[in-house]
């Protein structure tokens, strides 16, 4: 299974689920603010399922927000009574959980139901999208594009090389900062010659700017990265149309003779772009 699929029947269990929920808290009525913070738990489960952690901790905040701003009357008139202490405690551990740990369980098992469906689809030294994979990926989203305009980006990322005696670990570290700088929706992979990309599903060429910029912020800003020599490049649609299927051409023919989960250690790279 796919994680767009699983994502799918996710989000319609969840809602059934929920929804259940709410319809049995009806007896005896719990008032509109129970209800309204019960269906608040599906956007917070949407925001995990789609964005992973750092949407799921953003849709978090604004559902324990919004809840908290929904009992502030209360709050004003009563106090902090033991009673609206303990919803408000467990309004808002509820949805940090569910946003925070659902988002980072779920950008785990993508990776993991995608090895589940092809053995060769992850890369062994980052955990990402092997170079094969990226490969069908692509190819696929160029596809979309021409068939039916669904615009899709890629931002290289040519990260400085982890030392020798800490590769595996260094280039799991920054494969795990990529993860977090994008939607769970999409997909982050290593090509056979180290460098990373980034296959923006759904995203123009400004819009992948946008993150190529967070990106760098995550190289400069985390003290596990060295953003020094760090470069970036990005193909967006409709631009850099023809640099994009010359890209995906190219992938094309290195598939079949560059395996990219077999490359262990350090390799002089390329350069991606300035």
């Amino acid at each position: 299974m796919t994680y767009p699929r699983f994502e799918r029947v996710a989000i319609v269990l969840s809602a059934v689920i929920v929804l259940a929920t709410t319809l049995v808290t009806l007896r005896p009525f719990p008032g509109l603010i129970e209800i309204v913070a019960q269906l608040l738990v599906l956007l917070v489960l949407v925001g995990a399922l789609h964005w992973g952690r750092r949407g799921g901790a953003a849709a978090g905040v604004i559902a324990a927000v919004a809840y908290i701003l929904m009992r502030t009357p209360d709050i004003t008139l009563h106090g902090f009574t033991p009673q609206l202490t303990w919803l408000v405690a467990i309004r808002v551990v509820t949805y940090g959980l569910i946003g925070v740990v659902g988002g980072d369980l779920c950008g785990r098992l993508k990776y993991v139901l995608a090895e589940l469906d092809d053995s060769a689809a992850l890369d062994r030294v980052t955990g990402v999208y092997s170079h094969g994979y990226v490969a069908r990926a692509a190819r696929e989203a160029l596809g979309l594009f021409e068939r039916y305009a669904t615009p899709f980006s890629i931002v290289f990322v040519d990260a400085p090389e982890p030392p020798a005696r800490r590769y595996r670990e260094g280039a799991r570290t920054i494969a795990s900062h990529l993860r977090e700088a994008v939607r769970l929706v999409d997909d982050v992979g290593r090509l056979a010659d180290g460098r990373f990309v980034l296959l923006l599903h759904h995203t123009s060429g400004s819009g992948a700017d946008t993150v190529m910029r967070r990106v760098r912020a995550v190289f400069r800003d985390s003290p596990q990265l060295d953003d020094e020599g760090l470069r970036t490049d990005l193909l967006g649609t409709p631009e850099d149309l023809i640099a994009l299927r010359t890209f995906v051409a190219d992938l094309a023919q290195t598939t079949g003779s560059d395996e990219s989960d077999t490359v262990d250690g350090p390799e002089p790279q390329p350069s991606s772009g300035a």
